[in-house]
């Protein structure tokens, strides 16, 4: 019996350590959620405590803020309208740009200007030729062409009589702008001088024919001196001259 008793007291108090032991334990892993969740690897809800703890940095952030949104580019507004000066003179150099086709004349114009050419060329055909008096001409007319920017190659066919001489330009791109600059320097030769530009059918190039007096002759009115009355009224007009020297295209 008091052996008994022994065991009794030695085995209650063991008993009650162990439960108390437990117990610390289980009280323990309640209330550290997180430890236990980092040791098992198990996710656990954090508590208000830990999120504040988490989410709370130690100095302020800025808050970020987006890019703006990427404004498209404007296309170039058109080009301001121009004035009435500045469109004229653009006219006028597309007008110099494009190919000579002749100058617009009616079929009575044209019969007058043929029967011109045709009494000129009869006076010149009828004159003996003068060889110093062409070798002059074509030195002169060289030089005419280099001053408006144009090779001795324009010119063709230089023959000069006894009162009246006759040659040819040749255009090279047969642009409006470089038949009206050949018949300009034509022009420098005299006051009066017969100037005749024609396309050719069959060449890209047009022809400009000139027919000019000697000095003291007259070439309209029948030709013969300037000092003399004219043997027929004056009829020759000529192509009509520009009103500016215009450059060459």
């Amino acid at each position: 019996m008091p052996k008994q008793m022994i065991r009794g007291v030695t085995v209650i108090p063991a008993a009650i350590a162990i439960v108390t032991l437990g117990l610390c334990l289980w009280l323990w892993v309640t209330r550290s959620p997180e430890r236990t969740a980092d040791k098992k690897g198990v996710p656990v809800t954090p508590n208000e405590e830990t999120v504040a703890r988490v989410v709370q940095p130690s100095h302020p952030i800025a808050p970020r803020v987006s890019a703006p949104p990427a404004v498209p580019q404007k296309a170039p507004e058109a080009a301001v309208e121009l004035s009435e000066r500045e469109l004229l003179e653009k006219n006028e150099e597309d007008r110099k740009k494009q190919r000579f086709e002749g100058f617009a004349e009616s079929m009575e114009q044209r019969l007058e200007r043929a029967q011109e050419r045709k009494e000129l060329l009869v006076r010149w055909d009828k004159e003996t030729q003068d060889q110093s008096w062409t070798r002059e001409v074509s030195s002169h007319i060289a030089g005419l062409l280099g001053i408006a920017k144009f090779s001795s190659d324009h010119l063709k066919e230089v023959d000069c009589r006894e009162t009246v001489c006759r040659f040819q330009l040749r255009t090279s791109n047969n642009t409006q702008g470089e038949v009206m600059s050949l018949i300009q320097v034509a022009r420098e030769l005299g006051e009066e001088t017969w100037v005749r530009a024609e396309p050719q059918d069959n060449e890209p190039q047009s022809q400009i024919e000139v027919f000019y007096p000697r000095d003291g002759y007259r070439l309209s009115g029948g030709g013969g001196r300037i000092a003399e009355p004219p043997r027929v009224a004056p009829d020759f007009v000529g192509e009509p001259a520009p009103a500016t020297t215009p450059e060459h295209g």
